[in-house]
Formats: C-alpha cells, structure tokens, sequence
C-alpha cells in the first residue's frame, strides 16, 4: 500500500496509477523495486514495477509528475527481464 501525504496540510493522496487500477511492485525480500523522488521535486521514479503482472510488458521504470494533486504518468520505459 502506498499513500502520499502533504506534510503541511496533512491532505492523504492516491498512489501513482490508482485511477488505473492498482500498480503491482515487489516489495518483498526478492523484489528489486525502488522508489526515486526528493522533497524539492515534482518527480518521482518507480523501477521494477508492473502495472499488470500478467503482461510483463509493463514492467519496467514509471516515471510520474506531482501535478493538481496527482501524479500523471510522464515517461514508461520497458525494462526486458531476459537482457
């Protein structure tokens, strides 16, 4: 589960995709995912995460934009699990 949280105001946002379904990340003790995004930045950097885990052509690097309180999808970069 993930949530985003504005520090000043306190107001809970949806993570990046929720209006899609859900975004599927390995978060276990296998799992390579990470997460990329600084306090001064509007970005953010999912990798290793699957929108859908049947169809592993959406796996790859998600990059998002914090933009009218939610994070649109900017930049989609399929990663080949097999390279």
């Amino acid at each position: 589960m993930m949530a985003i949280v504005d520090a000043k105001t306190g107001d809970v946002y949806g993570p990046p995709l929720a209006s899609w379904g859900s975004l599927n990340v390995p978060l276990g003790n296998l799992g390579d995912m990470e997460v990329d995004f600084r306090p001064n930045s509007r970005l953010m950097a999912l990798r290793n995460a699957c929108k859908d885990f049947m169809n592993r052509k959406s796996c790859g690097e998600y990059h998002f934009d914090w933009s009218d309180s939610r994070f649109p999808l900017v930049k989609f970069i399929y990663l080949n699990p097999l390279k």
